[in-house]
């Protein structure tokens, strides 16, 4: 008679192991799968490791082009003007894409300076 409670005993543990068990196999997500290999391929999509300049052409069309960092950087140092290449600079670690434009400045000896204005920033641009 001990015998019985204990088959008992086990049946009833091992019954509730397995319904435990179907419990948590039907929990599991369906159709997900999470890999953590490296991709040896490069990426198609690649995003500048910094800004780009993109100087204006024509304000009423819309349209600018693509500036050598390099070049406008020399530009704006031999007119002068330090401080707005610190601006730029400054604002290339936080914005993605920079417009800037050679415009008329009174009281300036040169005709024409690059100039860096926030509403040009705001405008959505073509390329050209």
């Amino acid at each position: 008679m001990p015998k019985l409670p204990i088959i008992g005993s086990v049946l009833v543990v091992g019954g509730g192991a397995g319904v435990g068990g179907v419990a948590m196999e039907f929990s599991k997500p369906k159709g997900r799968n999470i890999s953590l290999a490296k991709n040896k391929k490069p990426s198609p999509f690649k995003m500048p490791t910094r800004c780009e300049f993109f100087w204006i052409q024509d304000s009423g069309k819309r349209t600018v082009k693509k500036i050598e960092e390099s070049r406008l950087q020399r530009e704006i140092k031999e007119q002068k003007t330090e401080d707005l290449w610190k601006r730029l600079d400054s604002d290339c670690s936080v914005k993605w894409k920079i417009y800037v434009a050679k415009r008329y400045v009174s009281g300036s000896s040169r005709m024409n300076q690059w100039v860096y204005e926030d509403g040009d920033q705001k405008h959505s641009w073509t390329v050209i």
